[in-house]
């Protein structure tokens, strides 16, 4: 049998928590939230409210497990449900970008997104949300997908040439007959047509990457971030 508390207990540790918030004493917050929670552990107002504790301290794992939590509960109605997916997939997407194996982590955020739009999908937020993640998950797809061909193109370079040097092949055979007891050496930093012709396409494809990125018309710092730009209050989370 859980431990005995007072009916109010809840309601007063929310409110305490709602004003540390509000000052953004975000720990205290989060240990009021957490005690109201002691004494109501099913109340998805206290669940949400210290899932955005958590995401304000940067703690998002448990954002989003108190974030799931919130969503699930039963006597939520649609639109705070849509509300706590909507925060769920930004504690994911900021989940991602701190972790190494991001890729996850932002294809959850697009789920909770969509979900949150099935609940209403005129949430505008949500939909520059999903469509902001997307395409940071198709960028990093492509720059994984570079990153491997250089690594391949890489190691070929580094293989030795198995073709014979057209001058060796060219050589005079009574030269060869007349010299049996002496060596020949290949002449120093010798290329062939193959190894020729892979450095000019190197130099020229990174020739190409540079152009592309001089002539870039919109410098990365000025692109926009939605998750960044979409705030409400101080910060891209939605209260109640």
């Amino acid at each position: 049998m859980g431990a005995w508390s007072f009916p109010w207990e809840g309601f007063w540790h929310n409110y305490q928590g709602q004003k540390s918030y509000d000052s953004k004493e975000y720990p205290r917050a989060e240990k009021h939230f957490s005690k109201g929670l002691k004494a109501a552990p099913k109340n998805p107002k206290l669940q949400y409210n210290q899932g955005n504790g958590f995401y304000r301290s940067e703690q998002y794992d448990k954002a989003i497990q108190a974030y799931q939590n919130s969503a699930q509960a039963k006597q939520l109605d649609d639109q705070k449900k849509a509300q706590s997916l909507y925060n769920l997939g930004n504690s994911f997407y900021r989940q991602g970008q701190k972790s190494q194996n991001n890729q996850e982590d932002w294809k959850k955020a697009v789920e909770a997104y969509q979900e949150a739009l099935k609940i209403n999908p005129q949430d505008k937020e949500a939909q520059d949300n999903l469509g902001f993640v997307q395409k940071q998950i198709e960028q990093q797809a492509q720059k994984n997908q570079s990153g491997k061909q250089q690594k391949n193109q890489n190691k070929q370079d580094k293989q030795p040439s198995q073709e014979t040097p057209k001058s060796e092949q060219k050589k005079d055979q009574s030269q060869a007959n007349n010299s049996n007891d002496e060596k020949t050496e290949p002449p120093e930093n010798h290329f062939t047509d193959q190894a020729l012709q892979s450095r000019l396409q190197e130099i020229q494809a990174n020739e190409n990457k540079h152009r592309q990125q001089t002539f870039r018309r919109t410098p990365p710092s000025k692109q926009r971030n939605p998750i960044d730009d979409l705030l409400r209050k101080d910060d891209s989370i939605k209260d109640w």
